[in-house]
C-alpha cells in the first residue's frame, strides 16, 4: 500500500484576519469579529454552519457539525487561531444543540480583516507519513483527502480540518492526525516564520494492487 503527498513550497491564501504582528492597531468593539464574518476557508467539510457574532465586545464563534469528528478538528483549528493571534486561550461556552460548539475570543483580541493574517506557509517540510487505518486497509477504501492546515511560529502543524472529504471518515481522520506530526525545516537565510499561515495538503492514500 501506498501514501501519496503533495506539498507546494507556497499556497497563495486570500486575507481571513488582522495580521497578529499589528495587535498594537486600534481596537475596534463594534468589529471585534473582524476576518472571522468570513472564515469558509478554514471551516471544515463536516461543519455544516460556523457563526462568528460581535458579543459585549467579543467574538464569539457558533459552530454546528455533522459529526463528531468534525467538530473536534474545527475546534482546535479555532483555538490554535486564539492563540496565535490573541496570545490567550479561546473559552467553550455551553451549547444546548447536539453535535455544536460556542467559543468565545478573547477580549480585545485584534481581529482585524485589513490586513493578511495568514501568509503562505513555505519551505522545506519533514513529513511523517499518517498510518493506512487497519479497517480501511480490510475494506479496501481509498481515497483523496484535501486539508487546510495551520502552520505556528515555530513552524508546526498545530491544527488541519478537511476541505473536501476522501468519502470515507476514517481516512478523513487518519490524513488529519497524520499532519499534525509535520514540521519545516529552515535554513538560516529563511526570514522567521509569521505566528500564522496556512497551506493546502493533498493527501491520497492508494493501496497497491
Amino acid at each position: 500500500m501506498t501514501i501519496r503527498w503533495w506539498m507546494p513550497l507556497a499556497v497563495a491564501l486570500g486575507a481571513l484576519l488582522g495580521s497578529a504582528e499589528s495587535s498594537a492597531q486600534r481596537y475596534d468593539a463594534n468589529a471585534a469579529c473582524g476576518g472571522l464574518s468570513n472564515a469558509a476557508s478554514i471551516q471544515d467539510v463536516g461543519v455544516s454552519s460556523m457563526e462568528a457574532r460581535a458579543q459585549q465586545g467579543r467574538c464569539t464563534l457558533h459552530v454546528v457539525a455533522a459529526d463528531a469528528e468534525a467538530l473536534v478538528r474545527q475546534q482546535r483549528m479555532l483555538e490554535a487561531v486564539s492563540m496565535a493571534v490573541c496570545k490567550a486561550a479561546a473559552e467553550p461556552q455551553p451549547s444546548a444543540q447536539p453535535l455544536s460548539l460556542v467559543l468565545r475570543f478573547p477580549a480585545r483580541c485584534p481581529l482585524s480583516s485589513k490586513a493578511t493574517l495568514f501568509p503562505a506557509a513555505s519551505g522545506n517540510w519533514r513529513r511523517e507519513f499518517p498510518e493506512y487505518p487497519s479497517a480501511a486497509v480490510r475494506d479496501g477504501l481509498q481515497g483523496k483527502v484535501q486539508l487546510k492546515a495551520l502552520v505556528n511560529g515555530d513552524g508546526r502543524i498545530v491544527a488541519a480540518v478537511v476541505r473536501v472529504s476522501s468519502g470515507h471518515a476514517v481516512l478523513d481522520a487518519a490524513a488529519a492526525k497524520g499532519l499534525r506530526l509535520w514540521a519545516m525545516q529552515r535554513d538560516a537565510q529563511q526570514p522567521a516564520l509569521p505566528a500564522m499561515s496556512v497551506m493546502d495538503v493533498p493527501v491520497t492514500f492508494a493501496l497497491n494492487e
